[in-house]
């Protein structure tokens, strides 16, 4: 009967804390992905894909990247919301709470986020993330407070992540660059043949 009553009071305790959505495999530091004041616009390179673009926020077909201390923590989505039934992009992350261990628990730590239109799940650094994007930028550092889990009892993460406008440029793909280089090549080969 001891037993029955030690099996059933561990379950529960599991049920509780996988109703929280915190499991200790995940790490002990929260951190919720969602931005109020920091936002990301289209900057004034995304005239070449079009010109309507420029000035306007970027919506969930964007990735959210988080760094700390150069190193990628986590990963999240741009949001979009329906207005008047239209889908309206919203420029701010919308994640919520992730749980990491890369990152210090119970602490003040300088996070930056970037935006980028495509990004390879599991990557680990910009350089491999980035690979096939044609749009991205970066934030300023900014100074968030990140919460601890296995603390009795947890120390909630700060609210929101409140970094300040950025925007995301438009990055040509190599073979467009090369495709230029060779235009620009053969119309100063045709002038000096004149």
């Amino acid at each position: 009967m001891k037993k029955l009553v030690i099996a059933a009071l561990l379950a529960a305790g599991i049920v509780g804390v996988s109703a929280q959505g915190w499991d200790p495999s995940m790490g002990n530091t929260s951190m919720n992905l969602v931005s109020q004041t920091g936002y990301v616009t289209y900057g004034e390179s995304a005239a070449l894909v079009d010109p309507a673009l420029v000035g306007t926020r970027i919506g969930s077909d964007f990735t959210g990247v988080i760094y700390y201390n150069d190193a990628v923590v986590a990963t999240c989505n741009f949001g979009s919301v329906e207005k008047n039934g239209e889908i309206v992009n919203t420029g701010r992350l919308a994640g919520g709470v992730v749980y990491t261990d890369l990152v210090p628990a119970n602490a003040d730590v300088e996070l930056v986020v970037g935006a980028y239109n495509s990004w390879v799940d599991g990557a680990t650094t910009e350089a491999e993330g980035a690979a096939g994007a044609t749009f991205m930028g970066k934030s300023n550092p900014f100074e968030y407070a990140t919460g601890d889990q296995a603390s009795a009892p947890p120390t909630p993460c700060g609210d929101l992540m409140n970094f300040d406008q950025f925007t995301v440029e438009y990055i040509p793909e190599p073979t467009t660059i090369a495709l230029g280089i060779l235009g620009l090549g053969g119309l100063f080969l045709l002038r000096r043949r004149s």
